[in-house]
């Protein structure tokens, strides 16, 4: 009786000791060895490897599209926005209008009037003039109608828009001499052609 209440004593007297310096009792400690033991396990497992790598290579791939995403960003709000504002001006008119596919690559969107055939335009939008393009919109598709459209510079400006065709515009084409395929069109240049939307007929 007295060995067993030394041994008692003695156990309870450890844990005491342990208790005193914060020391994690044994049950807590053969845990904390079995997790870093499989932590190491899966840390030398190859497949384990692998799998780390793919989720590397897929959040460089992922970090890679987001740059590009944001570098398309703000040069593509002004375009999309025209393109938008173009539909809403053409549907009430009595036009039918669609997106362009990317079949269609030098157009924008496709205009229908009364069942006829798919009228493919150009549509350019700025906030402010001038408007920059390539001069073989005029050497090569004379007959192209363009939309230009003009924001403004804040949002309580209205848009305007200038339906013309390119070789309406082929003489108001300013080219400095350093440019070479690259012109502009000022906004002066279509101010005639404003609201000009029975081109389209």
């Amino acid at each position: 009786m007295n060995d067993a209440m030394a041994a008692m004593s003695g156990a309870m007297s450890d844990e005491r000791v342990r208790n005193q310096k914060g020391a994690p009792p044994p049950h807590r400690l053969q845990r904390n060895k079995a997790i870093r033991l499989l932590s190491n396990a899966r840390a030398h497992d190859p497949k384990d490897s692998e799998l780390r790598i793919r989720h590397s290579d897929h959040a460089v791939r992922e970090a890679a599209d987001e740059k590009k995403r944001r570098r398309r960003r703000y040069p593509d709000t002004a375009e999309s926005t025209g393109k938008h504002l173009v539909m809403a001006e053409l549907l009430p008119r009595g036009f039918e209008a669609e997106f362009a596919s990317a079949s269609y690559e030098n157009h924008d969107m496709l205009v229908r009037v009364r069942g006829a055939g798919a009228n493919p335009i150009r549509i350019k939008t700025v906030h402010s003039g001038p408007w920059y393009v390539r001069w073989d919109l005029f050497a090569k598709r004379a007959d192209q109608v363009t939309v230009y459209v003009l924001l403004g510079v804040d949002t309580a400006t209205p848009a305007r828009f200038f339906v013309v065709k390119n070789g309406d515009l082929a003489t108001q084409f300013r080219q400095p001499p350093s440019w070479k395929a690259f012109g502009f069109i000022d906004v002066k240049s279509v101010e005639k052609y404003e609201n000009n939307w029975d081109l389209l007929k």
